[in-house]
Formats: C-alpha cells, structure tokens, sequence
C-alpha cells in the first residue's frame, strides 16, 4: 500500500510538472532563459505536489486516521497490544468527533481543541509512566516544530 501510494503521488507530480511546462511554454515564458524557466517550473511543481499531498490526507477516513495514528503512538511509545486496542479505540471516537466537527457548518476550534485535552487526558491514563513522559517529550517536540510535519514557526 505504501509503495503504490507513493507510485501515485509520483505520477501527479509527474503529470503536473508537465502540465507547468506547457503552460510556461504558452505563456510566453519560453522567452525566459532554460535555467530561469527550470526553475520556475520546478517551483511551481514543487508547490502542486505539497497540494496533492495535502488533499490525499484530507481524504483519509476515520478509521484510517485512527490505524494511522495508533501506528505512530505504537511506534513512538512501544505500547503493548492490549494498549494498540484501546489507543485505536480512543483515536477512532476522536477521530470521528473531528470529522463531525470538520463537516457541520461552525467549526469551532474550541471543541476541537477541548476534544484534543480529553484525548490526551484519557490516553495518559492507559499508558505507563515511562511512555507518559515519552509522550510528553513527543508533544513537546512537535510543537516546538509547529505541529505534524509543517515545520517550525515564526
């Protein structure tokens, strides 16, 4: 699944970067020189997959999100089976909350964020105290970087 998702993303970029090409070309761009037109092109190709990226995230399921996360948590934390299947349990009722939420028409980030607190306050109970303080590492970290892969910032 992974290598065929990856295989897809490629394509699109792929497909996208052709589609910038014969833009520029039409667009009078061609007059640019070739480093300057690479460059453009590669930029806007860049930007187009960071797109893609995006919305095949957005398109996850709940249930997938929650397989997700529970894989990274187990990965992160080392928890046991039983924990995987309450962890699962957890990130699936929240999971689907945020996507009630996400969909109705006032999307308050107040509830989402008070859904996040009870998350984590129910997860610190399931887990031991040596993964408690990994986990707490963890959040730290990531919101140092600004939260799940956007980078730090500003």
């Amino acid at each position: 699944m992974y290598c065929i998702s990856n295989k897809i993303i490629l394509l699109k970029y792929l497909h996208c970067l052709n589609l910038i090409l014969k833009i520029c070309s039409n667009r009078g761009i061609k007059t640019l020189k070739p480093m300057k037109r690479g460059i453009i092109a590669i930029i806007m190709a860049f930007a187009s997959f960071t797109a893609f990226a995006q919305r095949d995230m957005a398109k996850m399921t709940p249930e997938a999100r929650a397989e997700n996360q529970t894989k990274n948590l187990t990965e992160t934390l080392g928890l046991t089976a039983d924990q995987q299947k309450q962890v699962y349990t957890l990130n699936l009722t929240r999971a689907q909350k945020m996507e009630e939420m996400r969909n109705s028409q006032d999307a308050d980030r107040s509830k989402m964020r008070e859904s996040m607190e009870t998350f984590n306050t129910e997860l610190q109970k399931l887990l031991t105290p040596e993964q408690q303080e990994k986990y707490k590492t963890a959040m730290e970290e990531r919101r140092k970087n600004g939260g799940a892969g956007r980078g730090p910032r500003n």
